[in-house]
């Protein structure tokens, strides 16, 4: 799929799900900075990455689709290479992928499982939520990539340093203003950030990512306000769709703006955390 060519009206859902993994690969793929350590590797039916970082999303197989056999030896060559470096490691398993028995081989090696819903919105269709109190904003300079950052580091639990500067730089490299190939928005409440989101166009559809709220203002509708400021921001771009991954308990605050569930991605990881609640 061309990356830059926008999906039109009417796409089946089929095309939606290609373009939801399509995007998430494409979001990724911009941590793989130029002369870093991070490893990139793609072949038919198997892409993975390793950063070397304590972080399970940071060590990612991404895409496993063999037969049985070649199935096997991917699974133990990749989770020796992963415990060889002495990381953790994340295993996504999209609709449709073989072996079909695939998510029992990552348990029988003790690797612990949830799902999420891969969800998809007609931007037509978006129920914008009443206006807020919250000051909403895109992040366009480095000081306010940092505070944005810091409040997705607490929100999804990671704060070492080390996987903090990685995604920084990742964020940094994408770059900002109008014509940047991902956006990224804070929502403040009374000169604190509150709640984030970013925004990836990629694959033909906007992707929604990175979506945290602060705990003391969880269903308060900050990240309803957030999501849907930078998915207004996706239509004046001239998208037609969105996509996102969601976990079970956030499904019904993107059901709220119009998403709906195309499919379910599996996923896999020797330190599985919990997706916050938006």
């Amino acid at each position: 799929m061309n990356v830059k060519e926008i999906i039109q009206h009417p796409a089946s859902d089929a095309v939606l799900l290609a373009a939801n993994r399509a995007n998430y690969r494409e979001y990724f793929r911009r941590y793989m900075l130029p002369g870093s350590a991070v490893e990139w590797h793609s072949e038919p039916g198997l892409s993975w990455f390793a950063s070397g970082l304590p972080a399970d999303f940071l060590n990612e197989v991404f895409e496993l689709d063999l037969a049985d056999d070649a199935a096997e030896a991917a699974i133990d060559r990749l989770l020796a290479y992963y415990h060889s470096i002495g990381v953790p490691s994340f295993w996504l398993i999209w609709p449709g992928v073989q072996p079909s028995d695939l998510g029992a081989r990552l348990e029988r090696r003790g690797l612990s499982f949830g799902s999420e819903q891969l969800m998809v919105l007609d931007l037509a269709d978006l129920h914008a939520p009443p206006p807020s109190q919250l000051e909403i904003s895109r992040v366009d300079d480095e000081p306010t990539l940092r505070e944005w950052l810091h409040l997705v580091g607490i929100s999804f639990g990671f704060d070492d340093v080390q996987v903090t500067e990685f995604l920084f730089a990742g964020h940094l490299q994408a770059g900002f203003g109008d014509a940047a190939p991902m956006h990224r928005f804070i929502a403040q409440q009374a000169g604190t950030a509150v709640a984030t989101c970013s925004l990836s166009y990629d694959a033909g559809v906007a992707g929604i990512y990175d979506v945290t709220t602060l705990p003391p203002v969880r269903k308060q509708g900050a990240g309803s306000a957030v999501v849907a400021t930078a998915l207004q921001t996706a239509i004046a771009r001239g998208y037609h769709y969105a996509i996102l991954q969601s976990s079970a308990m956030a499904v019904h605050v993107y059901e709220r703006l119009g998403f709906r569930t195309v499919g379910t991605l599996v996923v896999y990881s020797d330190s599985l955390e919990i997706t916050p609640e938006p």
